[in-house]
């Protein structure tokens, strides 16, 4: 009977052992992850190996993106099947995160740099001046390639 109870024991302790490793194992998962993303905003602020001035904004820095992280990981867990679109989201969360906290704390402001960095542009936006019709933009287009066919021969 004492061998039964005892075993019942180590079966319990083993179970719970495993469950605190599991824990342990997911939060430092979170941890390296937020990590990793905060030196990939830095190397997408173009500042790879920046050190803060504030040792805190550093520390809450670590605390916002792996509370980020662990907020987009535990919500969106039931789209598993679209893996790329919760890193994607993680990413460019977590990118804004780190250029704020930056701002704070180099006092440098990027006005533009984050719809730059996660955004795609519109097709207008890359051609330029939207004022120009297309019709207008197709002409100029054919007259240029006529000239450097010109120059060519």
């Amino acid at each position: 009977m004492v061998i039964w109870i005892v075993l019942a024991v180590l079966v319990f302790l083993i179970l719970i052992g495993f469950v605190c490793y599991t824990i342990i194992s997911k939060f430092r998962n979170y941890q390296e992850q937020a990590r990793l993303q905060i030196a990939d905003a830095f190397v997408n602020l173009g500042v790879p190996e920046y050190q803060f001035v504030n040792p805190e904004l550093e520390i809450e820095l670590l605390k916002v993106v792996k509370k980020e992280v662990v907020s987009i990981k535990n919500n969106f867990g039931l789209a598993r099947n679209n893996r790329d679109w919760e890193e994607n989201r993680i990413k460019k969360n977590c990118f804004n995160i780190v250029k704020d906290y930056y701002e704070k704390d180099s006092g440098k402001v990027f006005k533009h740099l984050g719809a730059i960095k996660n955004q795609h542009l519109s097709k207008s936006q890359i051609l330029g001046d939207e004022t120009i019709s297309i019709d207008e933009r197709n002409r100029l287009i054919r007259e240029l390639e006529n000239e450097i066919s010109k120059h060519k021969e």
